[in-house]
């Protein structure tokens, strides 16, 4: 062990006996600069547990943020990440962490479910002001047009109870004012959390459709969308890097705006795919009439991709 390791290591257990004696202030100063210094494992789960304890939950939300994984390594770390993000009232994200340990560990999952619902459950009897200003703003999205604004008030609403976000979510899947790229979200996050039930979309098309969240994929696991990125990969990636971006860029915009309809849509791979270049590079085609479903959904999509860029 060379100096500087064995310098970090007394350090370390010097924080750990500070935090014995609830000398927290004292052990965040000696680990805040092991943190800057880039020190991993147990730095980032002592810090976080010195700000937690120390009533800086958005300082322990970032550190514990930044370094989930570190928290995976025992249940009473675990456990004070989900306690960090309930703490923030990050109700949804927490719930979806603790999904994706469910198949890893009963116990840890039903544990801290049950954390997450006993202080989703305080907020809910004893903080009505805030109730009702998040869901006010959730509800009212589409108040705001810009595709940005209406991002930030999504993370907002994800830090509602897990019933009232739902509940508002399949309203805001309906009104036709939402982007299509944050309806694509809502949806992903109901995936995220393990929302089983059949939800309905009003789409780009304005048509409304119906999604059975059993079985929905994430995007990176739908073939049409695996098979347009390596398509894409093919022709572009080595020949045209500059271009290969700009194309990317748009497929990527197009794959989330149609999710989670792409399978349903995209009928014929390569078709789709040859008509989204022609018309994204050139606005040319040459094979289908304006009144094709492709064409249609094609340049209504590109259409949107501009109005952003």
């Amino acid at each position: 062990m060379n100096e500087n390791n064995s310098s970090n290591k007394e350090l370390i257990d010097e924080s750990k006996l500070d935090i014995e004696q609830n000398n927290f202030q004292e052990a965040i100063n000696k680990l805040i600069p092991l943190y800057d210094g880039k020190e991993g494992f147990p730095v980032t789960t002592l810090l976080t547990k010195c700000y937690f304890f120390n009533k800086q939950l958005i300082d322990a939300k970032k550190v514990a943020y930044d370094n989930v994984n570190d928290f995976l390594r025992s249940f009473s770390d675990f456990k004070l990440l989900i306690l960090v993000l309930v703490k923030n009232k990050e109700f949804i994200k927490s719930r979806e962490i603790v999904e994706q340990i469910h198949y890893l560990s009963k116990e840890w999952y039903d544990i801290s479910i049950n954390v997450i619902n006993k202080e989703e459950k305080i907020v809910l009897e004893n903080e009505p002001a805030y109730l009702k200003n998040v869901s006010n703003d959730f509800y009212h999205m589409s108040f705001n047009k810009n595709l940005y604004e209406q991002k930030e008030t999504l993370l907002k609403g994800e830090k509602l109870p897990i019933n009232k976000f739902v509940n508002y979510t399949k309203y805001l899947l309906l009104d036709p004012f939402v982007q299509e790229n944050i309806k694509s979200e809502l949806i992903d996050t109901l995936r995220k959390i393990n929302y089983q039930d059949t939800i309905s979309i009003r789409w780009i098309d304005d048509d409304v459709y119906s999604v059975n969240m059993k079985e929905l994929k994430p995007l990176s696991k739908l073939d049409s969308y695996n098979k347009i990125m390596s398509k894409l990969d093919d022709d572009y990636s080595n020949k045209n890097p500059i271009l290969y971006l700009k194309v990317k860029s748009y497929f990527e915009y197009q794959s989330i705006t149609l999710y989670p309809l792409n399978e349903q849509i995209i009928k014929n791979v390569d078709d789709w795919y040859n008509l989204s270049i022609d018309l994204f590079l050139s606005n040319k085609n040459n094979k289908f009439t304006k009144k094709n479903n492709y064409y249609k959904l094609i340049s209504l999509i590109i259409n949107k991709f501009d109005e952003i860029n």
